[in-house]
């Protein structure tokens, strides 16, 4: 019996880095290639993308990459991996054209192969036979992809939700879904709203709050929410408008989100009532509606910086309110009730979108999961785009419909499950995880560079400096020793004295033991200094010596000041 591998290179066990692939003989496409934020333990990284080396490695299996809709955590890591690999992207025409605009950035645009497809159409790349059925979501043209291959049927559901309602007059195809029933070898399905009991409401009761705010509010109202949020930017510009505000945006990717989805007819905003941000000046409050980003606290957001009074165009001020339309991504709550409190000290009333009515999720609630899975019938499940948590309590709804517990696969990143005909199991994985992003270095901070700046941000930075001479490692001057926040420096002499005392006790120690060479002094120096500061102040900073080794017979037998040569700077 033929065999198909299905496997998770992302979007399991977090939310965000969605990315799978799946392999036929010696056949393969990629659905999905996703990026996610940060989190607190990840101090400096930019972004997060799945660790790709298996694509990369089966480059010549690949026929092409399948874009489920134009979310940064499904199209953000797809520039990296075009990277390595030059195939055709296969997606509707907004996420295309989100993705050329992402790429930009990156790449010379020419570089994309896209193809567009619209849903309802079917795609045969070589043993995969993919069909585009049209789901709801929070941004326009989003897909689930039915995909039949000779070793087994796979529905994969993208994010969705069942919305009878939606703004484009376009609800999930439940037909085309309910066609799959009895025959889906494997469903792969979204899980994170799998905690939420009922219905996912329709995006249609976002616009009666929002209606019922613009009437009570006579300041500006200031609406924060995801760029890539089509339709919810499409119902403030609709109740803006018909309340006679004018409107601007700001942030960069709201700004470049807008210009795409506007030139695709995908959102329309009437050009008497646009303004540039840097035209509000000209306006009353009463006659102002901003939409921003930076719903999650990101720190150079636009909204972050108006609450800390550092937007160039937008100053915070009492009369304002302030939308949080959006859900708070895992992780990120303690970086947005510190916007919040930022915001509110500066006098605007801050609503949160969701208790208020003014933001309800793209994604299936409980009832709709189970929907889902009335519809398709599977024999086995993996369930994805969800914490641990998520994935577990999913395990245990879709045994309740039926689905029996060992046929549902909990993974992690690089995990396999090979399906043939009825059958499915998991089989040993391939390299996984995550590859971390930081400025234009990509992959090179791991686990021990975070470490230290988690050391360095927790207890600060020590640095031990010796000037020896480059033949001998005898010291040409008295130690030095520089601090960034441990202690501040003028006001903690005896703990620099001590360890430049205790500096001064290795070098002799190891001249004693005859070992005295540079590489040594510093790892002695390292384990030392560590050591005293624990001792003394009860703190654990990164300590990084420095061994300045000098050919004193090029110096004419000059011995350099180490003060002289490195003025100490000011400790903050």
């Amino acid at each position: 019996m033929p065999e198909l591998r299905v496997i998770a290179l992302g979007g399991t066990g977090a939310v965000g880095k969605n990315m799978m692939v799946l392999e036929y003989a010696d056949e393969m496409i990629v659905v999905d290639a996703g990026m996610m934020f940060p989190g607190a333990d990840q101090p400096g990284v930019d972004i997060v993308i799945p660790e790709m080396a298996y694509v990369l490695d089966n480059r010549e299996k690949l026929h092409g990459v399948v874009l489920t809709h134009g979310h940064e955590d499904h199209i953000g890591a797809v520039p990296f991996l075009l990277d390595g690999v030059r195939v055709p992207i296969w997606g509707t025409p907004l996420t295309l054209a989100l993705l050329r605009a992402k790429l930009s950035e990156f790449h010379d645009e020419a570089a994309l192969d896209a193809r567009v497809v619209e849903a309802g159409e079917h795609l045969i790349l070589g043993s995969f036979d993919i069909e585009f059925i049209r789901v709801s979501h929070s941004i326009p043209q989003p897909v689930a992809l039915g995909i039949r291959t000779p070793a087994g049927t796979i529905v994969h559901s993208g994010d969705f939700k069942f919305d009878p309602t939606p703004l484009d007059g376009r609800p999930t195809d439940l037909h085309a879904l309910a066609a799959y029933g009895g025959e889906t070898t494997l469903l792969i399905s979204e899980c994170i709203n799998v905690d939420k009991p009922g219905h996912t409401a329709s995006e249609r009761t976002v616009q009666r709050a929002f209606e019922d705010l613009f009437r009570r509010v006579t300041g500006r109202v200031i609406v924060a929410t995801f760029a890539s949020n089509v339709g919810r930017i499409q119902q403030v510009v609709n109740v803006a408008t018909e309340a006679g505000r004018y409107i601007a945006l700001t942030g960069r990717s709201m700004q470049r989100v807008v210009e795409v989805a506007r030139e695709l007819g995908a959102l329309q905003i009437p050009e008497d009532r646009f303004i540039p941000i840097e035209d509000i000046g000209s306006y009353a409050d009463e006659q102002l509606c901003i939409i921003t980003t930076g719903t999650q606290g990101e720190p150079l957001s636009a909204l972050s910086l108006m609450a800390e009074g550092r937007h160039r165009q937008v100053a915070i001020k009492p009369g304002d309110t302030v939308v949080f339309s959006a859900s708070p991504i895992p992780g990120n709550e303690t970086t947005i009730f510190e916007t919040v409190n930022r915001l509110c000290r500066r006098g605007a009333e801050v609503i949160d979108g969701r208790s208020s009515g003014m933001h309800v999720s793209g994604h299936g609630n409980l009832e709709d999961l189970k929907l889902l899975l009335a519809l398709v019938q599977p024999r086995y499940v993996i369930p994805m785009h969800g914490e641990d948590r998520h994935l577990v309590r999913y395990r245990a709804v879709a045994t309740e419909m039926g689905v029996p517990q060992d046929h549902v696969f909990l993974l992690d990143p690089g995990d396999v499950v090979v399906v043939s005909g009825e059958k499915a199991w998991q089989d040993e994985p391939v390299v996984g995880g995550s590859v971390m992003v930081d400025g234009l270095g990509v992959g090179d901070v791991g686990e021990v560079v975070l470490g230290d700046r988690q050391m360095m941000a927790n207890s600060g930075v020590v640095m031990p400096v010796l000037v020896v001479d480059a033949q001998t490692c005898e010291p040409l001057s008295e130690p030095e020793v520089y601090s960034r926040g441990l202690v501040y420096v003028e006001e903690a002499g005896d703990l620099m004295d001590a360890i430049e005392d205790e500096m001064s006790t290795v070098v002799e120690t190891l001249r004693e033991q005859g070992g005295l060479e540079a590489e040594n002094l510093r790892q002695r120096l390292k384990a030392r200094v560590r050591r005293l500061i624990s001792e003394l102040v009860g703190r654990r900073p990164l300590v990084l010596p420095i061994v300045i080794e000098l050919d004193t017979t090029q110096q004419g037998g000059k011995t350099p000041d180490a003060r002289a040569k490195q003025e100490e700077p000011s400790d903050p």
